[in-house]
This record gives C-alpha cells, structure tokens and sequence, in this order.
C-alpha cells in the first residue's frame, strides 16, 4: 500500500495523499523529471537496462642492449601501457546515478631505465641503473565531459568547476540515486626516479656488494567525496509525528520533492602534490663459510624524508597552543610541522 505521507509544517496527512504544487522544490523537481519511464511491469524495480561495457588495454616493451667493449655494456629499455574503459551509466541521460568508476576511464603507465655494467677485473664489477616510472590515471569521467549542468539543474553554491562539473548527487533511500558519483572523478599522477649503484667484489669466500641508491617520489591527486554537492533523503520529514518508532518513516521522494534533506555536504575542490625523496646505503656480504653452510650478511639505511606539498597546502593542529600550523608559513613552524 501507498505510504502516507505528512506534510512536516502542520503534522497532519497531504490532502488527497499529494503534496501540493506550491511546495515543491523546483530544483528537486527537475532532478526527478530525470528518472526514465518503466520498461518493465509492476510499482517497483520496472526498470531494465543493460548497457555495453568496453575494456581495452594495450602494452608493449623495447630493450635494446650493447656491448661496447669486453669491459664495458649498456641496456636501454622502454615500457608502456594503456587502458580505456567505459563504464555506462545505469540511468540514461543526465540521471547517470552511478558510481565512482562510473564513466570514461584512463591508465597509462610509462617507464623506462638505462644500465651500465663495467667490469673492472673478473673479481670486481660495478653496475649502475638509472629509471623512472610515470602512472595517470583518470576515473569516474561522465562519457559527455565535465559539463556544467542546465540552469534548472544547478544547486545554489555549487560552483563552476571544469575540472568537476556535473550534477549534484540526490540520493533518496531505497531509491536509485540521481546525479553524478561521489569521489569522482579521480586525476592521479605518480611518479618514481631512481638511481642506484652497486659495487660487488668476490675475494675468497667472501662476495662483498657496496652500494646505495636516491629514490625521488611525486604523488599527485584529485579526489574529493562530494565535489558537486551531495543530499540523502530519508522519508523522516514525511512521517508521522505521533509515530515514536524510530524505524517508520515516511516517503524519501516526498522529502525530496518538499526539498528536506536528512543530511548535505559539499567538499572543497583541492589537488595534493606531495613529494618525497629515500636515499638509502647498504653492505651486504655472502660468506661462503663451508661447502654446507653461507652466511648472508648485511647492514642498509634508509631515509625517508617527510613529506613535503609542493604549494605548501598542508596543515597540523598544535595541542599545546590549540593553533592551526600551516607549512610554508614561516621557517619556525615548518620545522614544528615536520617533527610532529
């Protein structure tokens, strides 16, 4: 049976169980309209649709190596890959009501390293590699673009974003959500530089490896919970007052189309880009102590730096003055920040 649904100003039932023209919201009601016609019989679950997933990766690989002289050889190698995939939407239109992968989305990893072997006496070579790896990644992206949404679809305070534009998400309880995802889309950028250097040196029983290596790291990412905005709707202001059950509610869509959210939330629209380095050193020392037992020895130390966002958009709470420190601000308070 219908539910009956009260109107949250006077307590009493909607005459005729229908909420009057004047009191609906026309934002609310313009996401509604988005809500496609049943294909399917029957008051609930009357709508199908199957949409075509694509998914495509392609990758490859090059190495070329060179022997320059009976002490001397080089390799060079390049990697590569990419993915598409296309996830549709389970509404049609603007509806979307998707999740975070919902969308067009993008990876594309390349890295490369170049290697030099130098063999100074058959008991002692040293091998030196430089490389970097760059990973991109870019999900939860509408098939249309990051479009603006129509004036009758646009929540006040939601701002014009490009790099996040797309429509408010209305999610009525028990109901397919409207709009576009949360935590969407997400832009990230990851990038790793090495260098590294090993010394190895056989003499007796013993093959003794020096070395060290500096590892520069670039974290970059875009992901917000609610970009565009985010309302739920529970069917609580539709209720009926004298009803003290606390698991009786009213109609979501109703508390919806009366523009009565349970809960709101917007997030701010920021990109992180933290950086990092790791130098590192180490010994190690295989000691071949007898034809049944090796030893295998070592010592390495690593050092982690803190990390640092490149524009300085970072923060941490200092209990002992209840203050806000925020790195860049003076050379003090960086130095407070980072020993926290």
């Amino acid at each position: 049976s219908e539910p009956i649904i009260y109107d949250p100003q006077t307590g009493l039932p909607f005459p005729g169980n229908v909420i009057p023209s004047d009191r609906i919201d026309p934002i609310a009601q313009a996401f509604m309209n988005l809500y496609p016609d049943e294909n399917q019989p029957g008051a609930g679950n009357n709508f199908v649709i199957a949409p075509i997933e694509n998914d495509r990766i392609n990758q490859w690989d090059v190495r070329m190596d060179y022997t320059a002289t009976q002490k001397d050889q080089f390799f060079v190698r390049y990697s590569q890959s990419g993915r598409k995939d296309v996830r549709p939407a389970p509404l049609p239109g603007l509806a979307n009501g998707g999740n975070s992968s919902t969308g067009v989305g993008h990876e594309d990893t390349n890295g490369a390293s170049v290697g030099y072997t130098r063999t100074f006496t058959p008991r002692v070579v040293n091998e030196l590699r430089v490389g970097f790896n760059y990973v991109h990644i870019r999900r939860g992206v509408p098939e249309a673009g990051n479009a603006f949404p129509p004036p009758e679809l646009q929540v006040p305070g939601v701002p014009n974003d490009p790099r996040v534009n797309g429509l408010t998400l209305f999610e009525p309880s028990s109901y397919r959500r409207l709009g576009d995802p949360s935590f969407a889309p997400t832009i990230l950028a990851s990038q790793e530089r090495q260098i590294t250097d090993v010394l190895t040196w056989v003499h007796g029983a013993h093959t003794i490896k020096l070395g060290g290596e500096i590892r520069w790291s670039q974290f970059n990412i875009s992901q917000e919970a609610a970009p565009r905005g985010r309302f739920g709707f529970s069917g609580q202001f539709t209720r009926n007052p004298a009803d003290r059950n606390d698991d009786t509610f009213g109609n979501p869509l109703a508390d919806m189309l009366l523009g009565l959210p349970i809960s709101a939330r917007i997030s701010t629209v920021i990109a992180m880009y933290n950086r990092q380095h790791v130098p590192a050193v180490f010994a190690q020392d295989d000691w071949k102590v007898s034809r049944r037992l090796t030893l295998n020895l070592g010592v390495r130390y690593d050092y982690f730096s803190p990390i640092r966002e490149a524009h300085n958009r970072q923060s941490n709470f200092e209990y002992a003055t209840g203050t806000l420190i925020q790195a860049g601000q003076s050379a003090d308070a960086l130095m407070n920040f980072l020993r926290m």
